[in-house]
């Protein structure tokens, strides 16, 4: 087993969601966070609120084969090329 049985169940309405927080050593954590943040093109859209633009208070990236396009909140994002080797 990769990692332990044990978990934490959220309870969530219409969901079923187990936390486990021992998934990786915090090492592996810490590694694979940095390793993302560094190879992922992220980007930070603006979203427009009650007549105001701001700045999204995170960081987002969309990855797909399709070349199809998601959007919410009035942002539309176009899918990167996911075939990349890191």
């Amino acid at each position: 087993m990769l990692f332990s049985e044990e978990y934490i169940d959220l309870k969530m309405q219409d969901a079923e969601v187990k936390y486990y927080p021992e998934f990786f050593t915090k090492e592996n954590a810490d590694y694979y966070f940095k390793r993302l943040k560094q190879t992922i093109e992220w980007q930070q859209d603006n979203i427009t609120l009650f007549g105001k633009t701001y700045l999204q208070p995170r960081l987002t990236a969309l990855y797909g084969n399709n070349g199809l396009p998601y959007t919410y909140s009035n942002i539309t994002m176009h899918p990167r090329n996911s075939q990349k080797n890191y």
